[in-house]
C-alpha cells in the first residue's frame, strides 16, 4: 500500500472512530396512561426541579391519555406528573422508549409499567418537583378495574397506583443517558495500531541494508 493510501486510510479510520454518532431519529418516549383523577398535568423536562414542557392534561375521571415526548439528547430527561384533584387520585400507565434512543429508566430498562412504586425509578413529593421525596402512593390492586379497559394501550399487567393522602402530589421518573458502547471505537483504534505497525515494518524493511 502506498504512503498516500495509508495516510488516507488512517485519516478515515480516525474520523470514524471519534466522530459523534448521529441518531437515526430523535429519541422519544411513548406515554400511555389511564386515570381516575382530575386534573393531572404531564410534563417533560431536563431539570428534576422544573416542570418543563407541558405534554398533556387529564381533565376527567376514567380518562385515557396517550402522549409522545421528544427527549433532549445527552442529558437526563424527566417525566413529571402534577396531580391536584378534589378527591382521590390514581393513575396506571405504560412507558416505552423509542428504539436506540440512547436512554434508559433509572433501573436500566427501556420500558416501564406502573405495577408498584419502585423508588429507584419513581419519585413522589408533596411539595414540589425534585424536593422532599417520600412514599404515599400505594397499589390499588385492581379496585378501579383493569386499566386497559380505560386505555387499551396500557398493559393489562399495570395496576392502579393510588395516593393514600388524597392531596397535591408531584410524581417523577428520570430517563438517563446510556453511554455509547466503546467496542466499536476500540476495534477501530486497534485497526489503526495494526495498520500503523505494518507501515512502520515496511518502511524499516525498505531502508534495511539487505533491501
Amino acid at each position: 500500500m502506498s504512503k498516500i493510501a495509508t495516510v488516507a486510510l488512517l485519516t478515515l479510520l480516525l474520523v470514524a472512530a471519534f466522530a459523534p454518532r448521529a441518531a437515526s431519529a430523535a429519541p422519544s418516549v411513548t406515554i400511555n396512561l389511564a386515570f381516575y383523577a382530575q386534573p393531572i398535568d404531564v410534563y417533560v423536562s431536563t431539570s428534576d426541579t422544573t416542570a418543563g414542557t407541558l405534554l398533556g392534561t387529564s381533565n376527567g375521571l376514567w380518562q385515557p391519555l396517550n402522549l409522545s415526548a421528544v427527549l433532549t439528547p445527552g442529558v437526563t430527561n424527566y417525566l413529571h406528573f402534577y396531580l391536584n384533584p378534589p378527591s382521590g387520585e390514581a393513575l396506571a400507565g405504560t412507558f416505552t422508549l423509542s428504539a436506540n434512543s440512547g436512554f434508559a429508566f433509572a433501573n436500566g430498562s427501556t420500558s416501564q409499567l406502573l405495577t408498584s412504586l419502585d423508588f429507584s425509578v419513581w419519585y413522589e413529593s408533596r411539595t414540589g418537583f425534585g424536593v422532599n421525596y417520600q412514599s404515599s402512593f400505594v397499589s390499588d390492586n385492581g379496585n378501579g378495574g383493569n386499566p386497559a379497559l380505560v386505555n387499551p394501550l396500557v398493559s393489562p399487567s399495570a395496576t392502579w397506583m393510588e395516593d393514600s393522602l388524597n392531596g397535591v402530589a408531584y410524581f417523577t421518573t428520570a430517563l438517563t443517558v446510556v453511554p455509547e458502547p466503546p467496542l466499536v471505537r476500540m476495534l477501530l483504534c486497534g485497526t489503526l495500531l495494526f495498520v500503523g505497525a505494518g507501515q512502520r515494518r515496511r518502511v524499516a524493511q525498505s531502508h534495511s541494508p539487505s533491501s
